[in-house]
Protein backbone atom coordinates (compact mmCIF):
# COMPACT_ATOMS: atom_id res chain seq x y z
CA UNK A 1 0.00 0.00 0.00
CA UNK A 2 1.31 3.44 -0.84
CA UNK A 3 2.08 5.83 2.03
CA UNK A 4 -0.61 8.16 0.71
CA UNK A 5 -3.17 5.34 0.73
CA UNK A 6 -2.22 4.30 4.26
CA UNK A 7 -2.58 7.89 5.47
CA UNK A 8 -5.92 8.12 3.70
CA UNK A 9 -7.37 5.15 5.55
CA UNK A 10 -5.80 6.32 8.80
CA UNK A 11 -7.39 9.76 8.49
CA UNK A 12 -10.83 8.30 7.81
CA UNK A 13 -10.68 5.85 10.73
CA UNK A 14 -12.93 7.91 13.00
CA UNK A 15 -15.48 8.43 10.24
CA UNK A 16 -15.85 4.70 9.56
CA UNK A 17 -15.93 3.99 13.28
CA UNK A 18 -18.76 6.46 13.76
CA UNK A 19 -20.67 5.28 10.66
CA UNK A 20 -20.50 1.66 11.81
CA UNK A 21 -21.57 2.58 15.32
CA UNK A 22 -24.50 4.62 14.04
CA UNK A 23 -25.57 1.80 11.71
CA UNK A 24 -25.59 -0.76 14.53
CA UNK A 25 -27.52 1.60 16.78
CA UNK A 26 -30.12 2.31 14.11
CA UNK A 27 -30.51 -1.41 13.36
CA UNK A 28 -31.27 -1.95 17.05
CA UNK A 29 -33.81 0.86 17.05
CA UNK A 30 -35.40 -0.56 13.90
CA UNK A 31 -35.86 -3.93 15.61
CA UNK A 32 -37.39 -2.26 18.66
CA UNK A 33 -39.81 -0.25 16.50
CA UNK A 34 -40.76 -3.34 14.50
CA UNK A 35 -41.37 -5.40 17.62
CA UNK A 36 -43.73 -2.75 19.04
CA UNK A 37 -45.79 -2.63 15.84
CA UNK A 38 -45.48 -6.20 14.56
CA UNK A 39 -49.23 -6.81 14.42
CA UNK A 40 -49.79 -3.76 12.25
CA UNK A 41 -46.95 -4.67 9.90
CA UNK A 42 -48.39 -8.11 9.19
CA UNK A 43 -51.67 -6.72 7.83
CA UNK A 44 -52.11 -6.96 4.06
CA UNK A 45 -52.65 -3.23 3.66
CA UNK A 46 -49.31 -2.45 5.31
CA UNK A 47 -47.05 -4.90 3.53
CA UNK A 48 -45.17 -1.95 2.04
CA UNK A 49 -43.99 -0.97 5.54
CA UNK A 50 -42.40 -4.38 6.02
CA UNK A 51 -40.67 -4.02 2.65
CA UNK A 52 -39.45 -0.56 3.65
CA UNK A 53 -38.12 -1.93 6.94
CA UNK A 54 -36.31 -4.70 5.05
CA UNK A 55 -34.71 -2.17 2.69
CA UNK A 56 -33.69 0.02 5.60
CA UNK A 57 -32.16 -2.94 7.43
CA UNK A 58 -30.19 -3.88 4.31
CA UNK A 59 -28.86 -0.34 3.98
CA UNK A 60 -27.73 -0.24 7.61
CA UNK A 61 -26.08 -3.66 7.35
CA UNK A 62 -24.23 -2.53 4.23
CA UNK A 63 -22.93 0.60 5.98
CA UNK A 64 -21.86 -1.53 8.93
CA UNK A 65 -19.98 -4.07 6.81
CA UNK A 66 -18.29 -1.39 4.69
CA UNK A 67 -17.21 0.38 7.87
CA UNK A 68 -15.79 -2.85 9.25
CA UNK A 69 -13.93 -3.52 6.00
CA UNK A 70 -12.27 -0.11 6.14
CA UNK A 71 -11.45 -0.47 9.85
CA UNK A 72 -9.36 -3.62 9.44
CA UNK A 73 -5.87 -2.55 10.56
CA UNK A 74 -2.96 -2.73 8.13
CA UNK A 75 -4.98 -4.22 5.30
CA UNK A 76 -3.85 -3.28 1.85
CA UNK A 77 -5.84 -2.00 -1.07
CA UNK A 78 -6.25 -5.45 -2.60
CA UNK A 79 -7.92 -7.20 0.39
CA UNK A 80 -9.99 -4.11 1.12
CA UNK A 81 -11.09 -3.91 -2.50
CA UNK A 82 -11.94 -7.61 -2.68
CA UNK A 83 -13.94 -7.43 0.55
CA UNK A 84 -15.69 -4.29 -0.65
CA UNK A 85 -16.51 -5.84 -4.02
CA UNK A 86 -17.71 -9.13 -2.53
CA UNK A 87 -19.93 -7.38 0.01
CA UNK A 88 -21.40 -5.14 -2.66
CA UNK A 89 -22.03 -8.04 -5.05
CA UNK A 90 -23.77 -10.02 -2.28
CA UNK A 91 -25.96 -7.09 -1.35
CA UNK A 92 -26.70 -6.40 -5.02
CA UNK A 93 -27.85 -9.98 -5.56
CA UNK A 94 -29.86 -10.08 -2.35
CA UNK A 95 -31.56 -6.73 -3.03
CA UNK A 96 -32.31 -7.72 -6.62
CA UNK A 97 -33.87 -10.99 -5.50
CA UNK A 98 -36.00 -9.18 -2.92
CA UNK A 99 -37.12 -6.61 -5.47
CA UNK A 100 -38.17 -9.37 -7.86
CA UNK A 101 -39.92 -11.34 -5.13
CA UNK A 102 -41.77 -8.34 -3.69
CA UNK A 103 -42.68 -7.07 -7.15
CA UNK A 104 -41.93 -3.43 -6.37
CA UNK A 105 -41.15 -2.54 -9.98
CA UNK A 106 -43.91 -1.72 -12.43
CA UNK A 107 -46.62 -1.07 -9.86
CA UNK A 108 -49.09 1.81 -10.00
CA UNK A 109 -49.51 2.05 -6.22
CA UNK A 110 -47.75 5.23 -4.95
CA UNK A 111 -46.31 3.41 -1.95
CA UNK A 112 -44.79 0.71 -4.13
CA UNK A 113 -43.46 3.33 -6.57
CA UNK A 114 -41.66 4.91 -3.61
CA UNK A 115 -40.20 1.52 -2.70
CA UNK A 116 -39.15 0.98 -6.32
CA UNK A 117 -37.33 4.33 -6.42
CA UNK A 118 -35.59 3.53 -3.16
CA UNK A 119 -34.68 0.04 -4.35
CA UNK A 120 -33.26 1.40 -7.62
CA UNK A 121 -31.02 3.81 -5.72
CA UNK A 122 -29.88 0.95 -3.44
CA UNK A 123 -29.09 -1.25 -6.45
CA UNK A 124 -27.11 1.55 -8.10
CA UNK A 125 -25.22 2.16 -4.86
CA UNK A 126 -24.34 -1.51 -4.48
CA UNK A 127 -23.23 -1.69 -8.11
CA UNK A 128 -21.01 1.37 -7.67
CA UNK A 129 -19.59 -0.11 -4.47
CA UNK A 130 -18.80 -3.34 -6.32
CA UNK A 131 -17.13 -1.45 -9.15
CA UNK A 132 -15.13 0.63 -6.69
CA UNK A 133 -14.00 -2.49 -4.84
CA UNK A 134 -12.87 -4.12 -8.07
CA UNK A 135 -10.98 -1.01 -9.17
CA UNK A 136 -9.34 -0.71 -5.76
CA UNK A 137 -8.27 -4.36 -5.82
CA UNK A 138 -6.97 -4.27 -9.39
CA UNK A 139 -5.09 -0.97 -9.13
CA UNK A 140 -3.98 -1.64 -5.53
CA UNK A 141 -4.65 1.99 -4.75
CA UNK A 142 -6.63 2.92 -1.63
CA UNK A 143 -7.15 6.45 -2.88
CA UNK A 144 -10.25 5.09 -4.63
CA UNK A 145 -11.75 4.87 -1.14
CA UNK A 146 -12.40 8.61 -1.34
CA UNK A 147 -15.32 7.78 -3.61
CA UNK A 148 -17.01 5.78 -0.87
Amino acid sequence: MSPVGHLLLERWHEFYLMAGTAAVTLVGLLFVALSFHLDGLLEDGRAHLLQLARQTLMSFVYVLVVSLVFLVPDSGARPTGFAMGATSFLMLGFAGALARRDGVFGESDPQLRFLARRMRSMLVGYALGAALGIVMAVTRDTEWAYLM
